[in-house]
């Protein structure tokens, strides 16, 4: 088959206008536009393509708008057009396909690829690939902006998330060095506030008793003895006595004045905090080196926050750092980063950087959420863009730049380190003062790959695309009739079979609004009953072959029975081959290609007329398709 069939140039404004509107629905009809502007065209194999509409929507307006030079945009009334040829170039007429923009051609015909009709693209010369021009008054309509490549110190900054810490080292125990029992127990509710010297409880304990009565007696002997230096000896030990149980210099000194020793004597709080933690209640009895409770002070806090391993390197001990806490907003903190943690999370791939902020207000808790920025020191002079200037497409970065009278050119460029503002280092590519386009620089780039593909094909000669070129309908039929085995094997009812299959293929290839399900019971009856009657191998191995195929169909879905549609078709081109037909079934079969269905994998599958019928798409792309064979069935 001709894969370039010409179309006949139209001129009748009103055959434009009524193409275009069937075009806009979706089908494209040459031969209908071609009656409606009075002119004929020879027969087409293809005469009708499909094209889905939004596709067809895309490709229009950048057919017909962005790629236009001169002739095709508008510029005056607001449009964009393209750069124009270098003086002395005549301008050549391309085509291209709708859903395959790489697709040029300088004739008209089918896309190679999705087998749709190509559509008029008005291109420009090589001299300037890439380069977009665009009348200044749309500049300002398209909202694009500019922003100067600047040379500067690349400052770094380091954004990580973290949790609030009360800091170990202001975290206290409560143990006592004396037995005995808690008679009164003044901190008794988890959380509550604790002042420095306030009484955590009172303890009753024989031995405490004891030592005191000692350091009494032993004060009152020294007030008598003046001068004595043993009674002196013996009033301290005591006192070292009583603060080696726990008790404050303050205490032992109200104590040794005492005439006999308290019924009980009160601990009070070394620290202000609050009571993170209690292991007694009133009246119970302790031990010396049991734990009571646990104390902590949060005038200073730690964000424990965790930092990605690739930025590892810029954060180091004593770097200043702002933080914000969401509970309260508006409010930034300032720290330092106190150490970083030698191990890396196998995990999250992250290492903990333990910063210390100022909590004199008590206003941060532990558990809390913060967001850290970490600031860097200077990395280097560098040349930085904003990074929204930047289009990376994961193999390729690149920026547009400002040449002046509304022209934009694609410069590649190769980054390095982000910095400060969502600024990031430009290695290569980009001279400081160059001016970068930070907003629509997608549209330009759309233009832009358009251009390219244009000036590669024109620099090229425009090379044909032989390896999918279609063979002629006679090398077809010729390369069928070829195919077809010297002996065809007998199967019975194979004109069946052959009837009921194609009956199937004609209720996919029709156009279907409603999700209705075919009926391939009859197929399967039919095939079945082949198999059992079959007095060869050869005929039961091709009757077994259709009905097996036909069963995967039966009691699914239409969009299951589509996808099984293509195995049933695989083994009734097998059958078709090999089986004894007649003119009963069909006087040639041919053998039909999609190269869309499927996800681009391709089906094939069998009519008894050369117009396409698609069965793999429900409503669009019906036309989509080649005949890739004919099968002669012999009288």
């Amino acid at each position: 088959m001709n894969t370039e069939t010409r179309l006949p140039e139209i001129t009748t404004a009103g055959a434009n206008s009524q193409a275009d509107a069937d075009r806009g629905n979706g089908e494209f009809d040459a031969a209908a536009a071609h009656a409606r502007a009075g002119i004929t065209s020879r027969p087409r194999r293809l005469q009708t393509v499909v094209i889905p509409l939004a596709v067809g929507a895309v490709a229009f307006f950048v057919g017909s708008r962005w790629a236009s030079n001169g002739t095709g945009g508008v510029a005056a009334s607001g449009s964009v057009a393209s750069s124009s040829a270098t003086a002395g170039e005549s301008e050549k007429q391309l085509w291209t396909c709708s859903m395959h923009p790489q697709v040029i051609q300088d004739k008209p015909g089918i896309c190679p690829i999705c087998h749709m009709e190509l559509t008029p693209l008005k291109g420009s010369s090589g001299s300037d690939a890439g380069a977009v021009k665009i009348d200044p008054v749309i500049v300002q309509n398209m909202g694009v902006r500019t922003a100067t490549a600047t040379r500067e110190p690349l400052v770094q900054s380091v954004r990580a998330v973290g949790y609030l810490e009360e800091p170990e080292p202001l975290h206290r125990d409560v143990n006592l060095r004396v037995s005995g029992w808690i008679e009164k127990l003044y901190a008794n509710i988890d959380g509550m506030a604790i002042a420095k010297g306030m009484p955590l409880f009172d303890l009753y304990s024989p031995e405490l008793a004891v030592a005191i009565d000692e350091l009494i007696a032993a004060n009152k002997q020294a007030e008598q003895s003046v001068g004595d230096a043993n009674a002196l000896s013996f009033v301290e030990t005591g006192r070292r006595k009583l603060a080696q149980y726990g008790l404050e210099p303050a205490q032992i000194d109200a104590l040794a004045k005492m005439d006999a020793a308290p019924a009980t004597v009160s601990f009070l709080s070394p620290l202000d905090g609050h009571l993170t933690e209690k292991m007694v209640y009133e009246g119970a009895s302790v031990k010396a080196g049991d734990l009571v409770m646990r104390l902590a002070n949060r005038n200073r806090m730690w964000i424990d926050a965790q930092v990605h391993e690739q930025q590892m390197s810029l954060v180091s001990d004593g770097q200043p750092v702002q933080a914000t806490v969401v509970s309260q907003p508006g409010r930034t903190f300032t720290g330092k980063v106190l150490f970083v943690h030698p191990h890396v999370d196998p995990q999250t791939r992250t290492a903990l950087a333990r910063i210390e902020i100022d909590n004199s207000d008590m206003t941060l808790r532990q558990g809390m959420y913060a967001t850290v920025d970490i600031a860097a020191d200077a990395y280097r002079e560098a040349t930085v863009v904003p990074r929204e200037a930047v289009i990376d497409t994961g193999r390729r970065q690149l920026v547009f730049v400002s040449l002046g009278e509304g022209r934009f050119a694609p410069r590649d460029v190769r980054l390095g380190l982000p910095g400060q503002n969502d600024a990031v280092e430009v290695l290569e590519g980009l001279q400081p003062g160059d001016e970068v386009v930070t907003s629509g620089q997608f549209l330009l780039d759309t233009e832009s790959r358009l251009k390219e593909a244009v000036a590669k094909h024109l620099s090229a000669g425009l090379p044909g695309h032989a390896a999918h070129a279609e063979a002629p309908v006679n090398a077809l039929a010729e390369a069928g009739a070829a195919s077809q085995p010297a002996a065809l094997v007998a199967v019975p009812h194979a004109d069946d079979i052959m009837r009921d299959y194609l009956a199937l293929a004609e209720k996919f290839g029709a156009r279907q609004e409603k999700d209705e399900p075919a009926d391939a019971s009859a197929l399967v009856k039919t095939a079945s009953m082949a198999a059992e009657h079959a007095e060869t191998d050869e005929a039961k191995a091709l009757a077994v072959g259709i009905a097996d195929a036909a069963k995967a169909l039966v009691d699914k879905p239409l969009v299951e029975q589509r996808k099984a549609f293509v195995g049933l078709s695989n083994a009734a081109i097998t059958f078709a081959r090999h089986a004894q037909l007649t003119p009963k079934a069909a006087e040639t079969l041919y053998v039909m290609h999609c190269p869309m269905a499927f996800d681009d994998t391709g089906a094939d599958w069998l009519q008894d007329e050369e117009s396409i019928k698609n069965p793999y798409y429900a409503t669009q792309m019906k036309r989509c398709g080649e005949v890739k064979d004919t099968i002669a069935v012999k009288k």
